[in-house]
Order: C-alpha cells, then sequence, then structure tokens
C-alpha cells in the first residue's frame, strides 16, 4: 500500500522561499504585512501542493479555535442573509468555520445561543441587526464570560448599549433618514408617510430621526399622522412579516391619509408590501404616490415598479466586520461608520 506524504507548511515555505511562519500567517489571514504578490504566491503553492491545515492540532497549539458565531435577528429578510453570506464568505477565505443562529425575532433566545457558543469555545461572535436592550443581568454574565475567554465580539446594524467592550459596524440610519426624506422633497413631494416596524431597534429609531429632522428642517413643521408605525412584530411560517407590515400600513394609510403623495419605508421589502396594497387600490406609482425603502436588496431591482432605495454593500459590512474581528490589535472595541448611498429607480421617478 502507497504512503501519500501529507503537505506541510515547510513544503510551502521551501516551494516559496520564504520563512514557514509567513507562510503560517498568509493562510490563517492574519493582519501581517506581507505583500499582495507574496500573499498570492504563498496561497497558489498551498493550493498545488494540496495542503490541507490541521485545524484541530492549531486550535490546540494556539489556543483558539477557528470557529465563529454569528447571532441575526431573523433570515426572512434578504438584507441580512445579504450580510450573511458576505460574512461568511471572508471567513471562509481565512479558513473559518461559522455557526449560524437565528432569533426569529425572539431576543430572549439569544442567552440560550451565547451558552452554546460559549460551551463550543468560538473564537469570536458577530451580531447582526440584534438589541441590548432586553438584555439581563445574565446575558451580562454570559458575554462577560465570553470576553474573559478572549472571545471578540463585533456588532453589525445593532442598537449600542452592550456592556463589555464589542467592535461595531455602525451604518448611519439617521443619515439614510435624511437622504430618503430629502430625495422625496427634492422630487416634489409634500405629504411624506413613514411606515416602520416598531422603533425598538437602533436602525429604525435612527431612520425615523432622520425622517423627521429632514421634514421639519425643510418645512418648519412635522404632522405626527403621517407617522405609521407598527405595535407588534411576530414572525410567521406562512408569510413575511416585513411582506405583511407593508401592506397593513399602506391599507391604514389610504384610510386615513389618502393625501399622502410619498411614503417612505424602513426596509425595501416593508416597500414592496406597501407597493402590493397601493396597486390593489388602483394607486399609481409615483405618479400618485411615490415609495422609496432601504437595502437596495436583488428584490428591489425586480419589483414593478422597481423600487428607489438606499444601499448599505453588503460587501462592505462583511469585510469590514471579519477584519474586526480578527484583528490583531488590542483595542477590544473598535467602531468603523459605513456611508450609505442613494439609488433612484422607477418607484420615485427614476
Amino acid at each position: 500500500m502507497t504512503t501519500v506524504k501529507k503537505t506541510t507548511i515547510k513544503d510551502i515555505a521551501r516551494a516559496c522561499d520564504v520563512s514557514h511562519a509567513t507562510v503560517s500567517r498568509v493562510l490563517m489571514g492574519a493582519d501581517y504585512p506581507v505583500s499582495e504578490k507574496l500573499r498570492n504566491r504563498v496561497r497558489k503553492a498551498a493550493e498545488e501542493l494540496r495542503y490541507t491545515p490541521n485545524l484541530i492540532g492549531r486550535a490546540l497549539k494556539t489556543q483558539q479555535s477557528n470557529d465563529v458565531g454569528i447571532i441575526v435577528t431573523n433570515i426572512s429578510n434578504p438584507a441580512f442573509v445579504e450580510m450573511l453570506i458576505n460574512i461568511e464568505q471572508n471567513l471562509s477565505e481565512r479558513s473559518m468555520c461559522s455557526f449560524i443562529a437565528t432569533l426569529n425575532r425572539d431576543p430572549l433566545k439569544e442567552k440560550e445561543i451565547l451558552e452554546n457558543f460559549l460551551s463550543k469555545q468560538v473564537r469570536g461572535i458577530i451580531f447582526i441587526n440584534t438589541s441590548s436592550d432586553q438584555h439581563t443581568s445574565s446575558h451580562h454574565d454570559i458575554l462577560l464570560k465570553l470576553c474573559q475567554s478572549g472571545v471578540r465580539i463585533v456588532v453589525v446594524d445593532s442598537l449600542g448599549g452592550y456592556t463589555v467592550p464589542v467592535s461595531e459596524v455602525v451604518i448611519d440610519y439617521q443619515k439614510i433618514g435624511y437622504i430618503g426624506t430629502k430625495h422625496l422633497l427634492d422630487i416634489g413631494r409634500k405629504r411624506i408617510a413613514y411606515l416602520s416596524a416598531p422603533l425598538t431597534k437602533g436602525s429604525r429609531l435612527g431612520m425615523y430621526k432622520g425622517y423627521f429632522e429632514t421634514i421639519y428642517e425643510f418645512t418648519d413643521y412635522f404632522d405626527p399622522t403621517y407617522s405609521f408605525i407598527s405595535d407588534d412584530e411576530t414572525e410567521f411560517a406562512t408569510d413575511n412579516y416585513e411582506l405583511y407590515n407593508g401592506s397593513r400600513l399602506a391599507k391604514r394609510l389610504l384610510e386615513t391619509r389618502p393625501d399622502t403623495d410619498a411614503i417612505f419605508c424602513c426596509n425595501d421589502m416593508t416597500a414592496i408590501g406597501a407597493m402590493a396594497e397601493l396597486k390593489k387600490h388602483n394607486v399609481r406609482i409615483p405618479q400618485d404616490i411615490a415609495v422609496i425603502g432601504c437595502d437596495n436588496i436583488l428584490m428591489s431591482r425586480m419589483s414593478a415598479p422597481t423600487l428607489s432605495s438606499i444601499q448599505n454593500s453588503p460587501e462592505e459590512i462583511g469585510r469590514t466586520a471579519v477584519s474586526l474581528l480578527l484583528s490583531e490589535s488590542e483595542h477590544a472595541s473598535r467602531r468603523v461608520f459605513l456611508n450609505p448611498s442613494l439609488v433612484i429607480r422607477e418607484s420615485t421617478g427614476g
């Protein structure tokens, strides 16, 4: 029986004429000053020599696992799925594995998930669109244990207030509220409604603040009766919450504020649900009511009419979140701000 010799880091170092340490740092995705040319040469050699990393041995040697836990509020919103895909892709490129857990809009599940991640001895945790305002003392105790054991925590698109050191990928939702509202004012709309799920998340709160402050700044008057904020948020097995919420809020709007000439929605799925309801009542978009959402998901480019939106790059979010998680910086807490951009389509006359 022929035994095939397993490729080692030494073999790759010999092929590239570099040190073992350099090869190790490149293959582990460490933030180390290595030229892109050399980095690509090492990766190509590893691929050609069919190198397979010994993940168990590496974890024992470094006292670090290659597992990362990801907690997301729900996966019914495609915006979060796009973030997940990009985060997982960036982790995979660094030979990291991910455990993905969803709260299904139930923040009380988070404690159980954190306990599970603690027992798995994950290297880091990434939170996506979760909220810390319902954390109990037991939540704090588990997060503290994770931090004390060297687990890095990165928060993406979430409400602040964490009681342990976290790094944050910050999306300026107040600016999003300004951009969307200002665009509707710029195209001549005067009676702009706002449709949203409960204002229990930093993203929704920030957008709503940006919306009413912009209305007041440019008109000197804000009428709260154009604000349609849902008072419940429940995930359905047979329906999508955002689509349902957009539809019912649009119906309420037509019943109580039929003079509305523009709608700003907290996300694209809510906007698509609202547009479906408007069309049921023969409302022309954008001639009668212009509509804009947020997230620039794939469906916004395929809806009829196509939906104007405000974009947060999921590629940049994924790249930044993983970079913060695996950073060798001694600073446990860092904040990186991302800038949103306006995408004009048919629903606002584009």
